[in-house]
C-alpha cells in the first residue's frame, strides 16, 4: 500500500509541475514546436526519399573506346589448350613483354618482346592495331600485321575496371611444344594502365 501512495504522490507532483505557468503560452509554444518538428521531419523524409530515388534510378556511365586512351603494359598473357586445360603457358611469366599506347579512337601502337625460349629475338617487334567495341561485353582487335601466335586479330569478351583491361581470344592457336603441334587454345591477355 505504501508503494501505491508513493506512486500516486509522484504522479500528482509531475502533473502539478507540468501544469504550472501560463497555460495559453505553453499551448501555443507546444503547438509551434510540434509543427516545426513535424515540418522538419517531413522535409528530411522528403529529401531522403528523393536522394534514394535518384540513387536507384541513376544510370552507370557507359564504357567507350575513348576510355582506353593512354599507355598500357601486359601483366599476364596466358594461353591454355582447349584439348588439355592443364596445359597452359603465361608468356609474360616466361619473359615476353607487351606495351602499347591507345588513342581516343581505339588506335593501338606498341611493342611485343618475345623471349628466345618462345622463338623470339633480342629486339621487340613493333605492332599496330585497331580496337572496336562490338557490344557491352565484346571487343574486336584487328592487327595491321599479325604476329602469330601472340598477336592475331580476334573478337571476344573483355573486362575493364578503369586500370585493368582483360581481353579473351577464344579462337587462338598455339604450339605448346609437346609434340602435338599448333592446337586450339584460349588466350587471355591482361593489360594494366601505366
Amino acid at each position: 500500500m505504501r508503494w501505491r501512495g508513493l506512486l500516486t504522490a509522484v504522479i500528482i507532483g509531475a502533473l502539478v509541475l507540468t501544469g504550472c505557468g501560463d497555460d495559453d503560452d505553453d499551448a501555443a509554444e507546444s503547438t509551434t514546436t510540434t509543427t516545426e518538428d513535424t515540418t522538419t521531419t517531413e522535409s528530411i523524409a522528403t529529401t531522403t526519399t528523393e536522394e534514394a530515388a535518384t540513387t536507384t534510378t541513376a544510370e552507370p556511365d557507359e564504357f567507350e573506346i575513348a576510355d582506353l586512351e593512354g599507355s598500357w603494359e601486359g601483366i599476364s598473357f596466358a594461353v591454355t589448350s582447349k584439348e588439355d586445360p592443364a596445359l597452359t603457358v603465361d608468356a609474360i611469366a616466361v619473359g615476353a613483354t607487351v606495351t602499347g599506347d591507345v588513342d581516343d579512337s581505339g588506335k593501338l601502337t606498341g611493342l611485343l618482346g618475345v623471349p628466345e625460349a618462345l622463338g623470339g629475338g633480342p629486339e621487340p617487334i613493333p605492332f599496330a592495331a585497331s580496337i572496336e567495341l562490338i557490344d557491352a561485353e565484346t571487343m574486336s582487335t584487328t592487327f595491321e600485321e599479325e604476329i602469330p601466335p601472340f598477336l592475331t586479330s580476334f573478337a571476344g569478351p573483355f573486362t575493364y575496371d578503369g586500370t585493368t583491361l582483360a581481353l579473351t581470344d577464344e579462337e587462338a592457336v598455339f604450339d605448346f611444344a609437346d609434340g602435338a603441334g599448333p592446337v586450339p587454345a584460349t588466350a587471355v591477355i591482361v593489360l594494366e594502365r601505366v
